[in-house]
């Protein structure tokens, strides 16, 4: 007479479910660790497109005679050149991203027809993981330091 098997023993079941965790385990740190590297790698491009737009509209105002305002808009999460009332060009924090302070009069950085700042300004955010980063410009220079 045949036996019929009609289940698992315990032995496959404890080792099916020991494979499915490592893999889930594997998962989860393999999850977590490529978010920190998109919120790194985002940290780096935000900084380098922040310091590339102080730079630009430095460059713009001294190109063009013309005085500008860098305006920091917190609840926007962005920054906007305007040059006489008008928008010239506007970059916004990655999703996530969030400012949190600005050290500048009415959130305005004055650049002047030769493209100097005639104040100084700091900027932090928060990153995805909450993290604070912090860009300085400095008063009456083209320099720019991230922190």
């Amino acid at each position: 007479m045949k036996r019929i098997k009609k289940g698992f023993t315990l032995i496959e079941l404890t080792l099916s479910i020991a494979i499915i965790m490592s893999m889930m385990a594997m998962y989860k740190f393999t999850y977590r660790g490529f978010h920190n590297l998109l919120n790194k790698v985002d940290i780096l491009k935000c900084n380098n497109s922040v310091l590339e737009f102080i730079n630009f509209s430095k460059r713009y105002c001294r190109e063009n005679d013309a005085l500008g305002k860098v305006y920091f808009s917190k609840g926007e999460n962005s920054m906007m050149l305007i040059i006489g009332g008008r928008n010239v060009k506007k970059y916004k924090l990655p999703s996530g991203f969030k400012i949190t302070f600005i050290n500048a009069t009415n959130s305005v950085l004055n650049v002047n027809k030769l493209g100097q700042s005639s104040d100084g300004c700091t900027m932090k955010y928060k990153d995805r993981n909450n993290n604070e980063q912090t860009i300085t410009v400095s008063v009456g220079t083209g320099y720019v330091q991230i922190k």
